[in-house]
């Protein structure tokens, strides 16, 4: 019934200008109409209008909390990487200085070493050349004594005169 009261202003403007009439006094209906309208919409739909707005206000207000937390995070991610990589240069100036120290400790660890085995080598070297000195020395005497009794004993054998008296000496002794 209410509906039908409200299109009542209609119905006048209607027939208002069904005669072929237009003065400025037929706009006041139709904005009568209007009003009513808005009125209405605002009566009937205003509530719930007015709550979806609400709504997507509070959305939107989420929606920009979270994009400035992730703008945060990624600002600090930003700053923590850049952190790092400005650490990464200095990190690799010191790794570069560590293996330089390190290569230089083992080039004078391997110098020491091969100067030790060569000091090594050259007294061993020495001991074989003495050792080898006494055996040919002790060959040779080996050799001067048994050529000196070979030719004691050849020169004893020729001479019966020594033969005799070393036998004699021999006998003697035991």
């Amino acid at each position: 019934m209410k509906y039908i009261l409200l299109l009542i202003p209609s119905l006048v403007m209607a027939a208002s200008n069904a005669h072929g009439g237009g003065s400025p006094s037929d706009l006041i209906s139709s904005f009568v109409n209007i009003i009513i309208l808005a009125a209405l919409l605002v009566w009937l739909a205003g509530p719930k209008i007015v709550a979806f707005f609400n709504n997507q206000s509070d959305e939107v207000e989420k929606v920009m909390r979270r994009a400035e937390t992730k703008a945060k995070e990624a600002n600090q991610m930003m700053a923590i990487t850049s952190k790092k990589m400005s650490d990464s240069d200095s990190e690799i100036e010191t790794l570069k200085a560590n293996a330089k120290k390190q290569v230089q400790e083992f080039e004078n660890d391997y110098n020491k070493e091969i100067a030790e085995k060569i000091n090594r080598l050259h007294k061993d070297a020495e001991q074989k050349i003495e050792a080898e000195k006494k055996n040919l020395s002790n060959s040779v005497n080996e050799l001067l004594v048994s050529k000196v009794v070979n030719q004691s004993k050849e020169q004893i054998a020729r001479d019966n005169q020594l033969s005799s008296s070393s036998t004699q000496n021999l006998l003697k002794g035991l």
